[in-house]
């Protein structure tokens, strides 16, 4: 490049003087490289960056998973929801809730039924059932508090993510149980309330003392709202290793999981599974799993 007669080819011509025509010709070029050097030390940081960032341990394995998604919905559903607030005859709202009740009661059979279904897949190693995974959380969007700082008179809640998962969700999900256990059949709609915490959360609500046994529950800031005054309290029954989201908080995110089986209704479902061959071979089967127990259940991928 520096070989090149760039006052010629601009026509300044015969008259400049070899050292002019050397300084202009290196005023040009010298920049040039200075620039290409200075992005391909931005372009190495980028990759590095990236490199540290697909390296990074997340706390769960998202690798070689199937996921598919599932909306449940019965057509009546919405119009026999009951409100607080609802100015009816007793009577009618006795019905609505006789109403209510039923449905849940279908929709934890869907549930059971699913879950059965899925399980029982020739090739699946590991299947479960969550109502967000993840890399759905929202960081810090629900405020909880443990009994011992509710008893002791303490406002200060912590912000976790919220989801509902089966059994055997942490295996599936490369999650691991740090203490305590996994949810199980134990775990129904009438028997004590349970969660699973994740260990940052855990040592935030206890910082000196064991999760274990102790009880949780949620306390928006707002002294007006019922749960404020009479709070529902989860007994801790496991604590799983923190995960971290991608895009969100590199420190961890304060995770509560409760076990789908307590659940009264639901509308969306994340399945996920993984066997040993292409993730993508599991996705037939499993939405076949899903039709097959309810016409109400719409499957996308």
């Amino acid at each position: 490049a520096l070989k090149v007669d760039i006052l010629a080819a601009l026509g300044a011509g015969a008259g400049a003087t070899k050292r002019v025509r050397r300084r202009l010709r290196h005023g040009i070029v010298i920049p040039q490289i200075a620039l290409a050097i200075v992005l391909l030390v931005v372009a190495g940081v980028h990759v590095h960056a990236l490199m540290q960032i697909e390296q990074a341990d997340l706390g769960y394995d998202f690798e070689n998973r199937a996921v598919l998604n599932v909306d449940y919905s019965e057509p009546q559903g919405q119009a026999i929801l009951i409100r607080t607030t609802d100015s009816v005859d007793p009577q009618e709202a006795q019905a609505r809730r006789a109403r209510l009740d039923a449905q849940a009661e279908r929709t934890r059979a869907f549930y059971t039924q699913l879950f059965e279904g899925l399980q029982a897949i020739p090739g699946i190693a590991g299947v479960a059932v969550a109502t967000d995974l993840p890399i759905d959380a929202e960081p810090g969007s629900l405020p909880y508090i443990s009994q011992d700082a509710f008893r002791s008179g303490g406002t200060d809640t912590v912000g976790v993510s919220a989801s509902r998962i089966s059994s055997g969700y942490f295996r599936t999900m490369g999650i691991s149980m740090l203490e305590g256990r996994d949810f199980d059949p134990r775990d129904t709609l009438t028997s004590p309330r349970v969660v699973v915490i994740s260990a940052g959360l855990a040592g935030r609500l206890w910082p000196h003392d064991d999760a274990i046994g102790k009880l949780v529950a949620y306390y928006p800031p707002n002294p007006q709202a019922p749960a404020h005054q009479k709070p529902m309290w989860y007994e801790v029954v496991g604590v799983v290793t923190d995960t971290d989201p991608i895009l969100h908080s590199r420190h961890g995110n304060p995770e509560v999981y409760f076990p789908l089986t307590e659940a009264r209704l639901f509308s969306t479902l994340r399945v996920v599974a993984w066997g040993h061959g292409e993730p993508s071979t599991l996705l037939p089967p499993l939405a076949h799993v899903v039709t097959r127990v309810s016409p109400f259940a719409v499957v996308s991928g």
